[in-house]
């Protein structure tokens, strides 16, 4: 069961850095003119941003974490902040926009 723990995180962070690297860049260059996709764009990079840290599990940012954003230690609020994830990438278009 670690070694399947280990990989989930590795592929969250793998994932959540996937997003931030797809959308600084468009959230920066290409929706100045769509206000819209320009809030759902910070959101999906607070919320990457803030998967990232969780993730890390520095003491630290884990306290502040657990503080302020708790419903990440529990299975199912984390769940539904990722599905949360997916429908604000959804939202923004896909690439191919």
């Amino acid at each position: 069961l670690p070694e399947l723990i280990w990989r989930i995180r590795v592929l969250n962070l793998a994932s959540c850095t996937l997003a931030l690297l797809l959308e600084i860049p468009s959230f920066i260059l290409g929706n100045l003119l769509n206000p819209a996709k320009m809030v759902l764009g910070g959101y999906l990079i607070f919320f990457s941003g803030l998967l990232c840290c969780f993730e890390m599990h520095t003491p630290v940012l884990s306290q502040m974490i657990k503080d302020n954003f708790g419903v990440l230690y529990n299975p199912i609020g984390r769940a539904i902040f990722l599905f949360l994830m997916g429908g604000l990438s959804i939202g923004q278009g896909g690439l191919l926009q």
